[in-house]
């Protein structure tokens, strides 16, 4: 069970998309994979309902998921991400680029859907950015020497981009022995930055919430606003 939220600008709605994968090989061996698409309207008080999403497209994974201009993408297999268009309630698919890995962080890229991966063995940061249906622009830079001590043995992640276009990495391990940073890149001007966030990993942050000297899961999100406006009539 995967679920995602999205926003329709045009009904001014948020609504969730769950995506249910059965199984069938569990029981039977000729049966097939398939999948349910529920969906729930915010504020809507009518409970989830099914969509009546015909295709003959089955998948097995569902990774990540971003939403841009009305819809919902995300990754569905080694070729594949799906799109879900949220006002219409329709999957359709969009075929990767050939280099595409499952791997991407999908991010929007000005209102554009795009992908990212780090290569820590040459420590290059690729962009790939969707112009059309089928053209994938690619960009790609080689990582400042920071970097390649910082992610040495493990992959950042990218929560997306921020508001001045820049990919925002962060490490997704909080360790007591490291001060938290966090780096923007711009693949466009190949220009790299950093900033780092004091009060996270000392001993007074982990005293106060409980917290002891174990590595921790980290999660980001990019272009946060609080917003006191309740979603419910």
């Amino acid at each position: 069970m995967h679920a995602r939220l999205g926003y329709d600008p045009v009904g001014d709605e948020y609504k969730v998309l769950c995506v249910v994968i059965f199984d069938g090989h569990e029981r039977d061996t000729t049966a097939e994979i398939k999948q349910e698409h529920h969906v729930y309207s915010l504020g809507s008080h009518s409970g989830w309902r099914e969509a009546q999403i015909t295709t003959e497209k089955s998948y097995t994974d569902v990774e990540g998921g971003i939403c841009i201009n009305g819809a919902i993408y995300y990754g569905v297999g080694p070729t594949k991400i799906a799109r879900f268009d949220l006002r219409y309630e329709k999957v359709t698919f969009i075929e990767a680029p050939k280099d595409y890995y499952t791997s991407w962080s999908l991010i929007n890229h000005q209102g554009k859907l795009g992908g990212m991966q780090y290569d820590n063995y040459l420590y290059e940061l690729r962009v790939w950015i969707q112009e059309k249906q089928k053209l994938w622009n690619k960009m790609s830079c080689v990582a400042p020497c920071e970097w390649r001590d910082l992610y040495k043995d493990k992959r950042p992640s990218s929560p997306g981009e921020i508001h001045t276009g820049e990919v925002m990495f962060v490490s997704d391990r909080l360790q007591s022995s490291r001060p938290f940073s966090v780096f923007y890149c711009d693949v466009i001007q190949e220009s790299f930055r950093s900033a780092q966030v004091k009060g996270i990993a000392d001993y007074e942050f982990r005293r106060t919430h409980g917290i002891g000297m174990h590595d921790l899961d980290m999660l980001c999100f990019p272009g946060y606003t609080e917003n006191i406006m309740s979603l419910w009539p």
